[in-house]
């Protein structure tokens, strides 16, 4: 816990007014037990309580004090604003972020950020959270990350409904310059990722299996199409601007950059900007 700045955390607090009207459990007694609960693998608030208990004489140590009923704890996490949390989050993923400049865990050696944007769901019972509205027998809400993989420390994070598609969470992610994120195929939207090339950023995902995409070569001015090695046929664009790619079932996609090429790569397709 040394390294949460307490000025930090208490800025936090008077910010969003949590310990207002408090008496006893302050908001940095209720984040001491929920750090405990996660560090120590707890499984719901009833295990972190009773661990609590077993260690009740260590706990004025913590910084906790006196045992807290579970009820209180309850209390305060629904009560108290999480954006205290949330902001604290942030500046401690600041401060690792600053630790680890210069270091990476990749096998590749790139001066330019890499990302992994990805989505998993979390299955919850629908009788207690009936607000998760997932399928008609089970809840469930899905996180939605964006994963520094040099740092390995995630740079966005967004939970929603577990009915809400993966490629939603690209509306809400800021795409930095000359940075490489790589999604699954799920991902695949042409306008979203129109908006990745906008910001002059780099994507890498893999091609839905219902997709035929031509081999476009850029030369004197047009743009030619390979969809055979011995006949290529003029496109007709005469700037950088445009480039259709035919999609089964009849339907066109526009696609813009200023320097694209496309391969079809057979057994493992991937699309690159």
């Amino acid at each position: 816990m040394g390294l949460v700045s307490s000025t930090s955390f208490q800025t936090l607090v008077h910010r969003y007014k949590g310990d207002y009207k408090v008496k006893d459990f302050s908001c940095w007694k209720q984040y001491l037990c929920m750090a405990f609960g996660q560090l120590t693998h707890r499984e719901s608030l009833s295990d972190t309580m009773l661990c609590l208990k077993a260690n009740a004489d260590k706990l004025y140590h913590l910084g906790i004090g006196d045992v807290v009923a579970k009820s209180t704890l309850s209390t305060a996490n629904e009560n108290r604003s999480y954006l205290i949390y949330f902001d604290l989050s942030m500046l401690l993923i600041k401060q690792a972020k600053q630790l680890y400049l210069g270091n990476s865990d990749l096998e590749v050696e790139l001066d330019n950020n890499v990302f992994a944007i990805d989505a998993t769901t979390i299955d919850l019972c629908l009788s207690t959270f009936y607000w998760a509205t997932f399928r008609s027998t089970k809840g469930g809400i899905k996180l939605h990350t964006q994963l520094d993989l040099k740092t390995s420390i995630p740079e966005f994070r967004y939970f929603s409904t577990a009915s809400v598609h993966d490629v939603n969470a690209l509306d809400f992610i800021s795409f930095e310059a000359n940075s490489f994120y790589i999604m699954d195929r799920g991902y695949v939207d042409y306008k979203r990722l129109y908006k990745i090339d906008c910001c002059e950023a780099f994507y890498i995902t893999r091609a839905k299996d219902n997709e035929y995409i031509l081999k476009l070569l850029f030369s004197q001015g047009m743009f030619y199409s390979f969809s055979s090695p011995d006949s290529p046929r003029v496109v007709g664009v005469w700037l950088t601007t445009k480039i259709r790619t035919n999609m089964r079932q009849r339907r066109c996609v526009a696609l813009y950059s200023e320097n694209f090429f496309i391969e079809d790569r057979h057994s493992s397709k991937f699309v690159y900007s």
